[in-house]
C-alpha cells in the first residue's frame, strides 16, 4: 500500500558500527531513560548497521545499510521502526516520490515500483507495479532524485534524464505532457547534481552554475544568473538554497516563514546570503524550512517550525538560523518534503554512528517506535 508524499533526497557515507548493551523496553527498543524524549542508545538487536544512503519524504524515511540492504519506516512501511525491504537487495541509493520509490542498483541502472499514473516508473507505460521494474533505456546513472510523481537522474557523461509527471514543465522539455519514458531536459549544460521538489527541478552544472525549471520557473532550464561557484543545491516547495565553494549558503524564493534565513519574511527573487552561522558542508531544504550542517558538526535550521522540524525544542518559526539541540557532531543531513505548506522532518547522522531525526512523526517517519512529534532529535532504531 502506498500513500501520497513528496521528497528530498541526500546520499550518506558509512556509519560506524555501534554495539548495544542496554536494557530493552517493553516495545523491544532500548533507552537510557523513560522520559518523553526517549533518548536511545543503540539498536534493537545486535550491532547497528552501517547506513550508506538515506531518503526522506513527507511521511516516510528509507535507508540503505551494510549489512541489511534497504530499510523503510513510516507511512508506506506501515511501521514506526525500520523494516527491511529484501526485494531491493543490491541497491546503492534510494529516492522517494509521492507514491512510488526508485533505487539505484550496483550496476548503475534504476528500478522503480509503486504508483505509475504519470509514468513515473519509467517503463513506457502508466501501469502501477508492486514489484521493482527497470527504467527503460537508463544506464550509467551516478545520481538519482525523485519528487511527487517524477524523477531525474544524472548520468556518467554529465547529461540528465527525467521521466514522469510534467504538468508544470518539471521535466524541462518545453512541454507540459507527462512522459512514461526518459527524456532529456532541453538546453541544460553538463551537470553533476539534480535536486527536485513537488513540481520543480534545479541542476548544478559542471562549471558551478545553477539552472532551474518547472513550477514558478519555466518548462525548460533557465540559468540563475547571479549564482556561481555552487557545489550543492536543495529545492523546497517554493524556495531553493545553494551552498557555495567557500561554504556560504544562499537562498531565494518564497519566505513566508523565514525559510530564506535572512531575518525577514520577504520573498527574494534573487539569491541572498543566509545569516547567522559560518561555513556549511551540507544543506537540506524542506517545504517551508531549511537546514545546514556546519563544518564544526553542528546543525542549524530556520523557517517554519509547526511540528518541531527545526529541532530547537520549540514550535516557534525562525527567520534566522537556530541550533538543533543534542546534535553536536553530525556529518550528514537530510530533510523530508511535504506535499503542501507545513510540517516536515529532518535527520542527521552523528560521527558516533547514530542517526537522529526530529519533527513530524504522525506516521512514524522518525523511526523511534512512536508516532509522537519531536521538537528535539530522537534516535532511529534499526
Amino acid at each position: 500500500m502506498f500513500v501520497r508524499f513528496s521528497l528530498t533526497v541526500s546520499a550518506l557515507a558509512y556509519l560506524a558500527a555501534c554495539e548495544i548493551s542496554r536494557p530493552i523496553a517493553s516495545d523491544g527498543t532500548t533507552w537510557t531513560d523513560a522520559s518523553d524524549a526517549r533518548t536511545a542508545v543503540g539498536c534493537r538487536v545486535g550491532p547497528c548497521p552501517m547506513v550508506t544512503a538515506l531518503a526522506l519524504a513527507a511521511a516516510d524515511s528509507c535507508a540503505i545499510t551494510s549489512p541489511g540492504g534497504l530499510w523503510c519506516w513510516g507511512a508506506s512501511a506501515m511501521q514506526p521502526l525500520p523494516v527491511q525491504q529484501p526485494a531491493a537487495s543490491g541497491a546503492t541509493a534510494v529516492s522517494l516520490g509521492r507514491a512510488h520509490r526508485c533505487v539505484l542498483m550496483g550496476d548503475r541502472t534504476v528500478r522503480c515500483w509503486g504508483d505509475n499514473g504519470s509514468g513515473q516508473l519509467g517503463d513506457g507505460t502508466m501501469v502501477s507495479r508492486d514489484a521493482l521494474i527497470p527504467v527503460a533505456g537508463l544506464a550509467n546513472v551516478v545520481q538519482l532524485a525523485s519528487a511527487a510523481d517524477f524523477n531525474c537522474a544524472v548520468l556518467a557523461d554529465s547529461t540528465v534524464r527525467c521521466w514522469g509527471a510534467n504538468g508544470s514543465g518539471q521535466l524541462g522539455i518545453g512541454t507540459l505532457t507527462s512522459q512514461p519514458s526518459i527524456v532529456q531536459p532541453v538546453g541544460l549544460p553538463p551537470a553533476t547534481l539534480v535536486a527536485l521538489a513537488s513540481a520543480r527541478a534545479c541542476a548544478r552544472t559542471t562549471d558551478g552554475r545553477v539552472y532551474c525549471w518547472g513550477r514558478n520557473s519555466d518548462a525548460m532550464p533557465l540559468l540563475v544568473a547571479t549564482l556561481s561557484n555552487v557545489v550543492e543545491i536543495a529545492v523546497g516547495d517554493a524556495h531553493q538554497c545553494a551552498r557555495l565553494a567557500d561554504g556560504r549558503t544562499m537562498c531565494w524564493g518564497d519566505n513566508a516563514y523565514g525559510q530564506l534565513g535572512d531575518g525577514s519574511t520577504a520573498a527574494q527573487s534573487t539569491p541572498a546570503f543566509v545569516a547567522g552561522f559560518g561555513a556549511a558542508r551540507r544543506i537540506a531544504v524542506g517545504a517551508t524550512f531549511s537546514c545546514a550542517l556546519a563544518v564544526d558538526g553542528r546543525v542549524w535550521c530556520w523557517g517554519q517550525n509547526d511540528v518541531g522540524q527545526l529541532g530547537d525544542g520549540t514550535r516557534v518559526d525562525r527567520p534566522l538560523p537556530g541550533l538543533v539541540v543534542d546534535v553536536t557532531a553530525a556529518d550528514d543531513l537530510a530533510t523530508g518534503l511535504t506535499p503542501s505548506v507545513g510540517s516536515g522532518h529532518t535527520c542527521a547522522r552523528r560521527t558516533d554512528g547514530s542517526l537522529w531525526c526530529w519533527g513530524n512523526n504522525a506516521s512514524g517517519q522518525l523511526g523511534d517506535g512512536s508516532t509522537t512529534n519531536h521538537t528535539r532529535p530522537t534516535q532511529v532504531l534499526f
